[in-house]
């Protein structure tokens, strides 16, 4: 069994043609003194597209485990939470998907206090929200944060 392989700092910000293999997981350290840690997965965006920090659920228009779409206003009660895009992911394109541990930029869609429990929005396409419709929470808010993007942790592993 080989370790698991570890990422630091900005190279999770990679995206475009696959120049990993698609589907692999990685550790990855970084932020201030790389004190943060994250679970990332390398995936495909379906023909979508998403921007950095919004929420990726399952792309079931392929059987590619690896496959994610950009999460819509449906997705609270229907598809799963994958996780959350580490860069913008053109449409087709390959990019890191933080599915475990911290995410400096998470897409937000009002505001929320420090601490407060996060959910898939049902109202903004790929945000995340702080109301609780939603039948689970996915992430819990680090810092206050105005609607935009703000640093979360996600609760428990998705991917």
């Amino acid at each position: 069994m080989r370790d698991l392989p570890f990422l630091y700092d900005d190279q999770i910000l990679t995206s475009g043609n696959a120049s990993f293999q698609p589907g692999d997981v990685y550790a990855w350290r970084g932020g201030s003194g790389r004190k943060e840690w994250a679970f990332v997965k390398y995936v495909e965006l379906d023909n979508g597209g998403c921007s950095r920090g919004e929420a990726l659920v399952t792309n079931y228009a392929t059987l590619a485990d690896y496959s994610m779409a950009k999460a819509s206003t449906d997705d609270m009660y229907s598809r799963p939470f994958r996780g959350l895009a580490a860069a913008t992911i053109a449409s087709g394109k390959f990019g890191f998907m933080i599915f475990g541990g911290y995410c400096e930029k998470a897409d937000i869609s009002m505001t929320v206090a420090s601490g407060d429990f996060l959910s898939l929005s049902g109202s903004v396409a790929g945000k995340l929200t702080g109301l609780q419709a939603s039948p689970h929470a996915v992430a819990v808010s680090r810092t206050a944060i105005a609607t935009g993007v703000g640093s979360v942790s996600l609760i428990g592993m998705w991917g």
